[in-house]
Protein backbone atom coordinates (compact mmCIF):
# COMPACT_ATOMS: atom_id res chain seq x y z
CA UNK A 1 0.00 0.00 0.00
CA UNK A 2 1.57 3.22 -1.08
CA UNK A 3 1.00 5.76 2.05
CA UNK A 4 1.55 9.49 1.24
CA UNK A 5 4.79 11.46 0.90
CA UNK A 6 5.44 13.84 3.66
CA UNK A 7 6.32 17.52 2.30
CA UNK A 8 10.20 17.06 1.97
CA UNK A 9 9.86 14.00 -0.20
CA UNK A 10 7.38 16.26 -2.46
CA UNK A 11 9.82 19.14 -2.54
CA UNK A 12 12.42 16.36 -3.89
CA UNK A 13 13.70 16.91 -6.82
CA UNK A 14 14.02 13.24 -8.89
CA UNK A 15 16.37 12.38 -11.26
CA UNK A 16 16.30 10.22 -14.35
CA UNK A 17 17.45 9.20 -17.81
CA UNK A 18 15.96 9.23 -20.77
CA UNK A 19 15.82 8.99 -24.17
CA UNK A 20 13.62 11.31 -25.99
CA UNK A 21 13.04 12.58 -29.77
CA UNK A 22 15.23 15.93 -29.81
CA UNK A 23 12.46 17.79 -32.10
CA UNK A 24 10.03 16.48 -29.58
CA UNK A 25 11.58 18.66 -26.23
CA UNK A 26 10.47 21.69 -25.44
CA UNK A 27 12.61 25.07 -24.55
CA UNK A 28 12.28 27.03 -21.19
CA UNK A 29 9.65 29.65 -21.72
CA UNK A 30 11.80 31.27 -18.51
CA UNK A 31 15.40 31.00 -19.61
CA UNK A 32 17.31 33.12 -17.82
CA UNK A 33 19.00 34.07 -21.28
CA UNK A 34 15.43 35.88 -22.14
CA UNK A 35 14.76 39.58 -21.70
CA UNK A 36 11.69 39.42 -19.13
CA UNK A 37 9.06 40.89 -22.29
CA UNK A 38 10.29 37.27 -23.72
CA UNK A 39 9.58 34.53 -20.95
CA UNK A 40 6.71 32.61 -21.81
CA UNK A 41 7.14 32.92 -25.59
CA UNK A 42 6.15 30.20 -27.94
CA UNK A 43 8.27 27.28 -28.63
CA UNK A 44 8.78 28.84 -31.99
CA UNK A 45 9.69 32.21 -30.76
CA UNK A 46 11.73 30.79 -28.51
CA UNK A 47 13.51 28.87 -31.70
CA UNK A 48 14.00 32.29 -33.45
CA UNK A 49 14.85 33.99 -30.28
CA UNK A 50 17.99 31.32 -30.27
CA UNK A 51 18.55 31.58 -33.52
CA UNK A 52 18.59 35.56 -33.81
CA UNK A 53 20.90 36.37 -30.53
CA UNK A 54 22.69 33.36 -28.78
CA UNK A 55 24.68 31.94 -31.84
CA UNK A 56 22.72 28.48 -32.17
CA UNK A 57 24.71 27.98 -36.03
CA UNK A 58 27.82 28.25 -34.45
CA UNK A 59 26.90 25.59 -32.00
CA UNK A 60 25.51 23.54 -34.89
CA UNK A 61 28.74 23.85 -36.90
CA UNK A 62 30.29 22.67 -33.62
CA UNK A 63 28.31 19.50 -33.60
CA UNK A 64 28.59 18.59 -37.00
CA UNK A 65 31.85 19.26 -37.06
CA UNK A 66 33.37 17.56 -33.64
CA UNK A 67 30.00 15.27 -32.91
CA UNK A 68 27.73 16.02 -29.79
CA UNK A 69 29.72 15.82 -26.48
CA UNK A 70 27.42 13.89 -23.69
CA UNK A 71 29.50 15.08 -21.02
CA UNK A 72 27.40 18.03 -20.12
CA UNK A 73 24.01 16.69 -19.92
CA UNK A 74 21.05 18.12 -21.01
CA UNK A 75 18.35 18.73 -17.78
CA UNK A 76 14.92 18.95 -17.92
CA UNK A 77 11.79 18.39 -16.07
CA UNK A 78 9.01 16.43 -17.00
CA UNK A 79 5.43 18.11 -17.40
CA UNK A 80 3.20 15.47 -18.17
CA UNK A 81 4.28 13.83 -21.11
CA UNK A 82 6.46 16.62 -22.09
CA UNK A 83 9.88 17.30 -21.69
CA UNK A 84 11.08 20.98 -20.79
CA UNK A 85 14.87 21.82 -21.33
CA UNK A 86 16.11 23.77 -17.78
CA UNK A 87 19.72 23.20 -19.11
CA UNK A 88 20.72 22.92 -22.70
CA UNK A 89 18.42 25.34 -24.46
CA UNK A 90 20.97 26.27 -26.90
CA UNK A 91 21.83 22.56 -27.77
CA UNK A 92 18.24 21.66 -28.35
CA UNK A 93 17.92 23.94 -30.19
CA UNK A 94 21.26 23.60 -32.09
CA UNK A 95 19.95 19.76 -32.20
CA UNK A 96 16.21 20.32 -34.01
CA UNK A 97 17.67 22.87 -36.10
CA UNK A 98 20.20 19.99 -37.15
CA UNK A 99 17.77 17.39 -37.35
CA UNK A 100 14.75 19.79 -39.29
CA UNK A 101 16.01 22.49 -41.39
CA UNK A 102 13.16 24.15 -42.08
CA UNK A 103 13.12 24.96 -38.58
CA UNK A 104 16.27 27.08 -39.26
CA UNK A 105 14.22 28.71 -41.96
CA UNK A 106 11.47 29.31 -40.05
CA UNK A 107 13.29 31.05 -37.06
CA UNK A 108 15.66 33.22 -39.33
Amino acid sequence: MKTPMDASEEATPRSWEEEADPLSLELDPRNPRLALAEEGSSQARLLEIMLDRFKVEELAESILSSGYNTFDPLVGWKDGATIKILEGNRRVAAIKCLLDPELARAGS
